[in-house]
């Protein structure tokens, strides 16, 4: 406050509220100075909210000075997941998703780092107000990373909290599928049945799907179980080949049998039945 008179004034403050004091209640002011006017709010006893009040200053004249006070939560920041754990393939990039709240009051400007060069985003930092989320989008680069486990972090901080998010990273192979036998070669009596197996296997990472037809010479007359499916990494499935010769005619027969389009040579011979 300024003395622009030319003798010492002084002043004295009040409040209209309990949680609003003043370090002097009584200030003398020389002619022609300024004083300043120091005071605290005590938020203890209240609650998070909107309050008014006012500060009443008199003396040669009063002076009323309206108070607004917002009394909010801390800034809380907090991740939906701590860790995320990862299988890419190879010369590929993959997507991963953050989550980042503020779930107390104020403002929280976030920044964003990242501790390898396979870890890429688009924001580098945040703005988080009251109560709000933010996503934050990774890409993992796997084109110079060798097979195998990579592990990183992600820094995520402002100027009094930092939190960290681990990447755990496996590098696989594409998808690779192999057949056993190669080839079938089947033979059954006229009204039997003639069964025989294909063992097929993803021997690389990813998922394989597969599809198994058969067409031409007979194909009504098999069944295949099952015909179609998907393979995880590393996994195996057994596929039953069943000819149904009841109403077969002896001769040798070339059906196609394919496997994700690709042909297995398949040889069926009907023959008398025995005795």
């Amino acid at each position: 406050m300024t003395n622009t008179g030319d003798s010492v004034q002084t002043i004295e403050l009040e409040s209209t509220a309990n949680w609003l004091t003043f370090d002097t209640n009584i200030v003398a002011i020389p002619a022609n100075e300024q004083a300043q006017i120091h005071f605290a709010v005590n938020s203890q006893e209240l609650q998070v909210g909107y309050y008014t009040s006012e500060i009443f200053v008199s003396g040669n004249a009063h002076v009323r000075f309206p108070i607004q006070l917002l009394v909010d939560t801390v800034p809380l920041l907090r991740l939906h997941k701590q860790e995320s754990h990862l299988t890419v393939l190879k010369n590929t990039n993959t997507p991963d998703t953050l989550v980042i709240t503020n779930r107390g009051g104020g403002i929280k400007t976030v920044s964003v780092q990242s501790s390898s060069n396979w870890i890429t985003t688009a924001k580098d930092s945040l703005y988080l107000t009251q109560n709000s989320s933010d996503t934050v989008i990774f890409q993992i680069q796997a084109e110079d990373l060798s097979l195998g486990t990579h592990q990183s972090k992600v820094t995520l901080s402002d100027a009094t909290d930092t939190l960290f998010y681990s990447i755990h990273l496996f590098v696989d192979t594409f998808p690779n599928c192999q057949v056993e036998p190669d080839s079938l070669q089947m033979q059954c009596p006229v009204g039997e049945i003639a069964f025989d197996s294909l063992q097929i296997s993803n021997t690389g990472g990813g998922e394989l799907p597969f599809q198994l037809k058969i067409m031409a010479d007979l194909a009504e007359d098999f069944q295949l179980q099952p015909s179609e499916g998907t393979l995880t990494a590393r996994e195996t499935a057994w596929v039953r080949v069943a000819f149904d010769g009841r109403m077969a005619t002896p001769g040798i027969y070339h059906p196609m049998l394919t496997l994700n389009e690709n042909p297995i040579p398949l040889t069926l011979e009907v023959v008398e039945p025995v005795g």
